[in-house]
């Protein structure tokens, strides 16, 4: 990783650290568009994200894993497998939901937990900016 995005993220995680109570290690939570879009780049999440963020902890919630393995395609077995390598984080539902929606539940009042949400869904990013 270049030097001058390594300092970028520091300064980052710093300002989270200092303004919001966010502590290493980092709970990173992901989902199936982030593992799909790492599989198609050729990107070891396992490997790369604790080089890019410092000392992380991969989480993954059951409405996630239940999302990509109901779409069913042969194109993301792949990140199905990922994604069930990862450590379950509790989400609470009963019934599975979408996975935007219970990313959007788990961050929502504040994101008591402090999650760090790696996902390549738009309409998911722009909404958790809005928070």
């Amino acid at each position: 990783m270049k030097v001058k995005r390594q300092k970028r993220v520091a300064k980052i995680l710093k300002y989270f650290h200092l303004n919001f109570g966010f502590r290493k290690p980092f709970n990173m939570l992901v989902d199936g568009t982030f593992c799909a879009g790492c599989l198609e780049a050729k990107v070891n999440i396992k490997e790369q994200m604790p080089k890019y963020v410092g000392e992380v902890n991969l989480v993954t919630t059951g409405c996630c894993i239940t999302e990509i393995e109901s779409i069913g395609s042969p194109q993301l077995y792949g990140a199905t497998l990922i994604l069930k390598s990862m450590t379950l984080f509790r989400c609470g539902h009963k019934t599975p939901v979408g996975a935007g929606k219970c990313i959007k539940s788990l961050v929502k009042n504040g994101n008591p937990h402090h999650l760090i949400i790696a996902s390549q869904d738009p309409e998911l990013r722009e909404s958790l900016r809005n928070i």
